[in-house]
Order: C-alpha cells, then structure tokens, then sequence
C-alpha cells in the first residue's frame, strides 16, 4: 500500500488524503459521542505473545463492546451453516500486531450489538489482511442459523455482501489495506485506500451482533484484523478523512519499531528476523546482533501514550555500548533515500524521528553515538553512506546528518545538543533533496540547514544503534534507550510527527520552506 499526501509518498501502499485534511483520534471530542467501537491490534501486545488465543479484545471507545470469542453454541444456536467448530482468534505479530483468524476452522468473534435493530446510518473503517478473497472479515448481523439474509458483510475482495448479493468493488491482493464504509439515510458509500469505489443506494440490514470472522464458511483462509473503528452515524468526508490520516500516520510509515513485543528486562533474541518487530504494514523485521545478552527491553519509556495515535507505551529498548549492541534490517527500497539524479523530489525525501535517552555521552572530537546509520558493514567507508543519523561531540554532542555519494560524504550539524543523562529527547530530522532543506528538531526546538550534496542509495543493511567503519569493525556505538523510532518517505509536517511539535510561523521559516507542507496539515487535540 503506498500513502501519498498524509506521509507524502510510501513505497509499499498508497492511501490518498488531501493534504489540509485533519489528524484525529477516533475518540475525537466531535466525534466520542458517536463511537461505538475501537479496537486496536497494538492494544494486544501488553497482554498476549504471538500466537496466543484470544478470549477478549478490549473496546478503546469506552462503550464496554469488548469483542469476544464466541463458545460452539451460543443461545443454543450455531453460526451457519451447522454445526461448525469455533475456535478462538489468535494473536499475530508477524507483521503489524493483529487479530489472527486461522485457516483450520471457522473462528468468530461478537463485539455486542452497536447499533439497534435496524441501521439506517453507521460508518466502519477497518485496517486488515487476508489471503483469500472470499472471506468476510468484518460485518454485522445474525450469526444464527438460517436467521442471516440481511446481514452485512465487509468481503475480502472489495466486494460488500448482503443476504448472498453484493456491490461490486476491487480484488485485492494479500497486503494490508485500509477500507472506509459510509451509509447515511440515501447512500452508501466505500473508500479502498482513500479512493472511492462504491456508491450506491444505502442497504437495508438488520443486527444484533458486530463480529469478526467469517460465519458463512467452513474454512478460512488466513487473515489479520489490525484495526476495526465504527460509528453509529454517517461521519462527514472531512471527518472520515481525519480518521483515516490517523490510520495513515500509524501503519504506513517505511519502518515504525515500537519495542512494545517484549517482556522488560527481557533481551532481544539474537539470529535473523528475531529482532524487534515493523510496527508499520511493511514487515521489516531486524536481527538482533550483540558481543553480550541485549539489547534489552525496558519499562523505562519516553512517555505513556503516543501523542499522535494515542497508542499505550510501554517498552523501550535499551542499547549497551559496552556490549556492541545493535540491530540491523536488511536492505529494502523502503529504508533507501539517496538520489540518483538531482532533483529527485519526495522519492528521496525522508524523515527519521525517534526518543532518545543516554547513559552516556560522547567524549572525543571525532566520537559519535549513532541512532541509524545505512551502508554496508563489511570494508567501506562513510562515503558509501546512504544517510545517517547521530550525535557528533565535534560541535559539542550535536544531533547531525550524514550524507554520502560514494567518492566523499558531509556532516550537516544542527547545533542542537543534549547535555544530559537523565532525560528523555525526543528527535526528528527530515531532508528534502528537492528544495536542499534540512529540518532538525530536538524537543520543542526546530532549526533548518541546507545542503546541495547528493547523496547516493546503497544496497548495505540498516544499522540501528551502531556504526561500521572502514575495516568493517563495530564503533560509535548508541549508549542508553532508544523509543518509538519511525522512518517515513517524505518530509513530515510537525502535526505529523510522533511528539507534540510547535509549528514554526511563517516568518521563522527560511525562504522555500514552505514547500516542505510544514503548514498544511493541523493535528486536533482533545
């Protein structure tokens, strides 16, 4: 799935948001009243370990429609047809954290009844997986024998199906994607990735039950539920845009490593892909590489819950230079930034952001602490960098980019430090080839660089807490806690980024600025 506008451009999904649209929680003050239901696939990771059967999924809207695994005989009926063995949903952390509904029986979940006996105007925005375009993940109605004909069902191949009908829609390969469903009094109306590809009368349904799972097939194919929003009104297309940007900003980032899957003072399990998880859609799983037993998840964290999704925090991950401790993630197109011509435009733009807390700081003129670093590990040197992120003691522990074309590289410092050891920063630097602008933010700070050095892609790995030098030996290793560190193709506006950032006036920016969309898109507050 590539975004555009929101993250400005993603490589693997595309959702389309026009660029002055909100960026609001579900559980928006305008729009609380009308939740019903929220459940967040994040929300399963304090509580289960992968693959894991699930009895309930908690209900973040407050409402108390908690979703739960449904026993083989509810009210003494079975879901159809019957008889059918139901087995609980399990917890799947492959990729982003989800519901995992298995292939081996038909599995079924019932988040109460939300909306009365006869809907007449709701809206369902949901964030799933499947790899059969049959299936029927998400819908509503009766899940008892021969009582279904106008139940309402989200199908896995675009289409919406009712009462063994459907509205035809697009097939859809085995990717997550985000789906938006409106029905107001005349209308109903569907968004595949932001775009609109169903508008028809609206559907006469009736409910007593919202459920998870497909109840009209005897097997599943695999699928995963990340994230199911639902309101019992039409919302406006400004506020479904809204909503949808807050999605946007929480799946479809190129790397989100959120450290939330473990277990504090537990250390990451060395060996390929056993490393901290992708919290985005992409699914780059890291190696956990080390000397020692870390790096180590910890309870010590940045703060309690993300500002900009709302999500709980609650591990961070704790690198010991004295260990060599790092993480490395094989090379992809989405972790790739440098130009290949001049100009290249939002391809090549990109913004890293993360928190950051040091145990200690760096001490010699020429000694770093890399935060990410993405060139090959074995025999060259930092001319083949395709982009770095660090802490330079040259300029006194600067927060500094580092660039690379493969004959020579450039170090642009911010002249933002941090002096201490006790607090929590959080970081952010975001390049744009295009107009030569660097932005660097550390805490409530922001100052902007320039540079018209090019900077050249590379096949190397990227490197997480370390650095590789010319002889291919570990140095200038992170020493402390790294939290929530995301990277993301474009360059993010400050309602976009993952802190609390105040927006630069106008008069603050230099000339050109403007065109980086520091501007355009506002983050409402409850």
């Amino acid at each position: 799935m590539k975004l555009t506008a929101l993250l400005v451009a993603v490589v693997s999904s595309v959702m389309v948001q026009p660029a002055s649209a909100d960026i609001v929680l579900p559980n928006d003050a305008s729009l609380s009243s009308n939740l019903q239901l929220w459940l967040r696939g994040d929300d399963l990771t304090a509580l289960y370990a992968g693959g894991d059967s699930i009895a309930t999924w908690v209900d973040a809207s407050g409402q108390g429609h908690d979703a739960v695994a449904l026993a083989n005989s509810t009210d003494g009926a079975q879901p159809t047809p019957s008889p059918v063995t139901l087995d609980q949903p399990t917890f799947a952390i492959a990729d982003v954290p989800a519901l995992g509904i298995g292939s081996s029986s038909d599995v079924l979940m019932s988040a109460g009844n939300l909306f009365g006996a006869t809907p007449t105007e709701f809206t369902i925005i949901t964030v799933y997986e499947t790899a059969d375009s049959n299936n029927r993940p998400v819908g509503f109605g009766s899940y008892r024998e021969g009582t279904t004909a106008n139940n309402f069902n989200l199908a896995a191949d675009g289409t919406i199906r009712k009462d063994n009908g459907f509205v035809a829609g697009p097939d859809d390969p085995s990717t997550f994607y985000t789906r938006s469903v409106v029905q107001d009094a005349t209308t109903l109306t569907q968004y595949y990735n932001g775009v609109q590809n169903i508008n028809t009368s609206a559907q006469t349904v009736s409910t007593d039950q919202f459920y998870l799972g497909d109840i009209r097939q005897n097997v599943n194919a695999i699928q995963q539920i990340a994230e199911v929003i639902v309101y019992d009104r039409a919302l406006t297309a400004g506020e479904r845009l809204s909503v949808e940007n807050y999605i946007s900003a929480k799946y479809y980032s190129n790397l989100y490593q959120r450290y939330e899957e473990g277990t504090a003072g537990a250390a990451v399990a060395s060996g390929a892909d056993n490393g901290p998880l992708d919290h985005s859609v992409n699914d780059h799983t890291s190696t956990a590489i080390t000397s020692g037993s870390g790096p180590v998840f910890s309870s010590d964290v940045a703060v309690g819950t993300i500002p900009l999704t709302g999500s709980s925090n609650n591990l961070s991950l704790h690198f010991d230079r004295a260990n060599s401790e790092y993480l490395q993630i094989a090379d992809s197109a989405d972790l790739s930034f440098g130009q290949s011509s001049a100009g290249a435009g939002d391809a090549s733009a990109f913004t890293v952001e993360a928190w950051v807390k040091f145990d200690s700081l760096v001490t010699g003129n020429l000694d770093r602490q890399y935060i990410v670093h993405k060139k090959s590990d074995s025999g060259v040197g930092d001319n083949d960098v395709d982009y770095g992120i660090a802490f330079h003691n040259s300029a006194g522990n600067n927060l500094s980019l580092q660039l690379g074309n493969g004959s020579s590289n450039v170090n642009i410092s911010s002249g933002l430090s941090i002096t201490d050891t006790t607090e929590w920063h959080y970081i952010a630097v975001a390049f744009d080839p295009s107009t030569d602008r660097i932005m660097f933010i550390l805490d409530e700070e922001i100052v902007f660089a320039t540079t018209s050095f090019e900077a050249v892609a590379n096949s190397g790995p990227l490197t997480i807490g370390g650095h590789f030098n010319l002889a291919g030996g570990l140095d200038n290793s992170f020493d402390g806690y790294i939290d929530e560190l995301r990277i993301t193709r474009g360059v993010l506006r400050p309602s976009q980024l993952l802190a609390v950032v105040p927006v630069p006036a106008p008069a603050a920016l230099p000339a050109g600025l403007v065109m980086l969309g520091l501007l355009g898109t506002r983050r409402r507050h409850r």
